[in-house]
């Protein structure tokens, strides 16, 4: 099992190229966003774990083996861990199955 407060510090000691808004856990896209636990929120909107969804994602780029995303507000956020579902329907009834990527 991963000990995901060790991951995140060591996402916050890298340099990226753009200030760093807050770090995702389990980031999934959603709608036109991306949707995960945020951490380090730098605009102190959040509380560490609260699950939110970003704004628009104009950029998409990879940095020190994470993925950033840009937002069309001007945010940049740094997941540390990605999240897949796949939805599927078995004999009539609806499933999910839960990927992590990473």
């Amino acid at each position: 099992m991963y000990n995901y407060l060790e991951k995140i510090a060591e996402a916050a000691q890298q340099q990226f190229s753009h200030p760093v808004t807050g770090f995702l856990l389990d980031a999934r896209l959603k709608d036109k966003g991306v949707r995960g636990a945020v951490f380090n929120d730098a605009c102190n909107r959040y509380e560490d774990g609260d699950t939110f969804t970003t704004s628009a994602v104009r950029e998409v780029r990879q940095e020190h083996g994470y993925t950033l995303y840009m937002t069309e507000n001007g945010s940049c956020y740094v997941a540390v861990s990605h999240m897949l579902f796949i939805e599927d329907v078995v004999d009539g009834v609806p499933q999910a199955l839960i990927l992590r990527a990473s």
